[in-house]
């Protein structure tokens, strides 16, 4: 026997059980690895703004025994464009579960995916990870174009959250797409039963696909119910909903267990957003409270807001006139076309509503079963016990309609400066910069193509020398690439450029205040990925051709990747921002009669080119105006008409912009989208005030006698208009951009 070879095959068989052994447990430490749930919760209703996608992830059979990073990945497939956004939810040693929260902006789209993937490895297990895919056709469209608005209603009554549960990295669990989902809830939860005559056409299967939510009996696209652990805890989250519904008790619950979501629902409010609170009591008792949950807890701060109430309820036939119009409109518009005005509709409900201060209104009892709250932009609508009930059967759809359509009529004069959508936005010819010399480079090519063409071939077979051809046609062609560099270069430069406008309303009594930015920018090369800060969130001039945008989230901002910026082409890029802010101006008066003068200290971080405002004694056409205010400093502000201090303002805004088309003389322009929509029709624009952003920057480039009036108008002679150098939360996103022209204004309240 060769004991050699008898050995040396006894340490190959020791060496393969070592390798089977090792990949085994390789193989186990996988399998235990991945055994990990994903719970993604999209009940989230159709909205024209933003879709809410919440994901918890669970490991299988106890604690995490790993350190792992899992990233959330939507994409949007549309017609002509698309987005990718993702997050980033980790999970460590230990942890029994882990909760991200996804936004994605909706677009024109139809297909909706959902998937995970781990450490970030998406091409080599793509078909591992839980997926989910559902049509989600043309939402944003159905949003934009019904009458009724998208709505959530909040509560602890919930139970169970519509989801779809997966098994992570396993190739034998389906997913399971369901049409139709729905809510469970306890007896708590407010019973919304019948609404099918205020949302008559909302639950149509519209294209086809989409989920549609189901709770209590009603059935729509446009409304859901969601626990208050499952809200968003960032405030934009919340936009393009009409109405967000809590009672009173869960609003003390959230306040108690979920601060930081109740802060989000606040910044949200206070920029134009609506909050309705039920069961606020029998005589609207609890309503003060309300305000105080949300943050003002000045008792005089609450007393002076001004608010709406009924002083005649409208009669069950005036109700069921507006509900029968309402739904004749929404029936013949319902799809991609422009919707009709109803606020004829709503005539006898607005004749039935008076304003006064909160304080008066709720001390003396004038405001007994509803009443809305002015907060800052946005609206909080009181409902007392009975108003509340919307559970007598026959009667909830007309009970619905009227607390719905009172919210409607009284909302607050309109100071709104969102971001509408990003069709309305694109569709606004916002100011550019001057077009890149097309015309030079044009001539300049069809200069070279007649030279190294025919020209040089003529010269040279004339002379009897076309071989010459060869050395000549690599000449011509570096001598002309070279100059049309040199011109590219020397005209343009590979720099990124931006006209920058922000619009910013501050409230300085209750330290809120929210932003909304548009800049235009122009890059002579691609650059880098942007951030959009803390708050912000910000949307590219929406990709089309093809392109998908891609988003990246993380916890305190978003990324936007390169290349959504092209070079040499013009972008508008718009983000908002919701907070609080510190920063004032404090206005003193002292005299009396013909000798009262004012005095304007700057509170600010920054100087303030001009500020105006208005006092008791300022006659109908007269207003206090200040200029040249360095940060820290005091100065006397002088009593002119406020023609004059329109003038005086409009021609420092326009100094703080000499680069722009406007001051160029060129007029802004409305786009035609009519080609580039779908086959359905198209949804472009009928008028640029659907684009308040660029609404609010051309009336300040203008700013007209009226313009200026409108802005100071309040009932307290409390309100100002100020020109500042800087704006305090508007970050530039691209890092190294140079800043041509910037216009900041700020509309206050002192």
């Amino acid at each position: 026997m060769n004991f050699r070879l008898f050995a040396n095959h006894i340490v190959f068989l020791l060496i393969c059980a070592a390798m089977l052994t090792f990949s085994s447990s390789v193989a186990w430490a996988q399998n235990k690895r991945l055994g990990y749930t994903i719970h993604y919760l999209d009940s989230w209703p159709v909205t024209s703004q933003m879709k809410y996608i919440r994901v918890v992830i669970k490991p299988i059979g106890g604690p995490s025994v790993d350190d792992l990073d899992f990233f959330v990945v939507a994409t949007n497939d549309g017609y002509n464009s698309g987005s990718k956004v993702s997050t980033k939810v980790s999970i460590r040693k230990g942890d029994t579960s882990a909760v991200g929260e996804l936004y994605v902006p909706t677009m024109t789209g139809y297909q909706m995916s959902l998937h995970t993937e781990i450490d970030g490895n998406l091409q080599l297990n793509r078909n591992d990870f839980a997926k989910r895919s559902y049509y989600d056709y043309g939402s944003n469209q159905l949003a934009a174009t019904s009458d009724q608005q998208s709505f959530i209603l909040a509560s602890s009554g919930v139970i169970a959250d519509e989801s779809v549960k997966f098994t992570a990295m396993s190739r034998k669990v389906a997913p399971m797409v369901q049409t139709v989902t729905s809510v469970a809830t306890n007896k708590k939860f407010p019973k919304v039963n019948d609404l099918s005559e205020w949302y008559q056409n909302a639950n149509v299967n519209f294209g086809g696909g989409r989920t549609f939510m189901t709770f209590g009996g009603f059935t729509s696209p446009l409304a859901g119910a969601m626990s208050l652990e499952s809200l968003p805890s960032r405030w934009f989250a919340y936009e393009g909903l009409g109405q967000l519904i809590i009672t009173f008790d869960d609003l003390k619950l959230l306040a108690k267990k979920h601060p930081g979501k109740l802060l989000a629902i606040e910044r949200w409010v206070a920029a134009s957003g609506r909050l309705i609170v039920m069961n606020c009591g029998d005589d609207l008792e609890n309503a003060d409270d309300t305000l105080r949950l949300l943050g003002d807890s000045d008792a005089k701060l609450r007393a002076n807001r001004i608010c709406r109430y009924r002083f005649k309820p409208p009669t069950a036939e005036e109700v069921d006139a507006a509900l029968v119009e309402t739904i004749r409109n929404q029936s013949a518009g319902l799809g991609f076309g422009i919707q009709q005005d109803v606020d004829l509709n709503l005539l006898p409900v607005k004749a039935n509503i008076k304003k006064e201060k909160f304080g008066i209104a709720i001390n003396k009892g004038i405001a007994k079963d509803m009443v809305s709250i002015d907060f800052e932009l946005g609206q909080v609508v009181c409902l007392s016990d009975e108003a509340s009930d919307w559970s007598t059967g026959k009667g909830t759809g007309r009970r619905w309609a009227t607390a719905s359509m009172f919210a409607e009529s009284s909302m607050p004069i309109k100071r709104d400066h969102r971001v509408l959508s990003s069709d309305a936005l694109r569709a606004f010819g916002f100011p550019e910069f001057d077009e890149p010399p097309r015309y030079v480079f044009e001539m300049s090519i069809l200069l070279y193509l007649l030279v190294i063409g025919p020209l040089t071939f003529f010269v040279l077979k004339r002379k009897h020398k076309l071989n010459l051809m060869f050395v000549i046609v690599p000449i011509i062609s570096t001598v002309f690439c070279t100059v049309i560099l040199a011109y590219a270069i020397f005209a343009e430069g590979f720099d990124t450029r931006v006209n920058l406008f922000t619009f910013t309303d501050l409230n300085q009594t209750t330290g809120r205040q929210s932003t909304s930015a548009l800049a235009h920018v122009y890059s002579g090369m691609t650059p880098s990925a942007y951030r959009f800060e803390g708050s912000a969130y910000g949307l590219v001039n929406a990709p089309n051709g093809g392109r998908v945008q891609r988003i990246s989230w993380d916890e305190a901002s978003e990324e936007i990747s390169a290349g959504e910026i092209r070079a040499r082409t013009s972008h508008q890029v718009s983000s908002r921002s919701s907070g609080e802010s510190q920063e004032k101006l404090v206005f003193v008066e002292d005299g009396q009669g013909d000798s009262i003068t004012a005095t304007v200290r700057n509170g600010f971080k920054r100087s303030v080119v001009a500020v105006a405002f208005l006092t008791d004694d300022c006659k109908a056409n007269e207003v206090w105006l200040c200029q040249g205010i360095a940060a820290g400093e005091s100065k006397s502000a002088e009593k002119v008409s406020i023609a004059d201090a329109a003038e005086i303002l409009r021609d420092l805004i326009q100094d703080q912009a000499p680069t722009t088309v406007l001051a160029a003389g060129t007029s802004t322009r409305q786009r035609s989208r009519s080609n580039a929509i779908n086959y359905y029709g198209s949804n472009s624009i009928k008028s640029t005030t659907t684009a308040t952003v660029a609404t609010r920057l051309i009336d300040c480039w203008r700013m007209r006698e009226s313009s200026l009036a409108r802005l100071l108008k309040s009932d307290r002679n409390d309100r100002y208009f100020a020109i500042t150098d800087t704006c305090e939360r508007y970050k530039m996103p691209i890092p190294d951009a140079t800043v041509q022209s910037e216009i900041h204004v700020i509309s206050g309240v002192r």
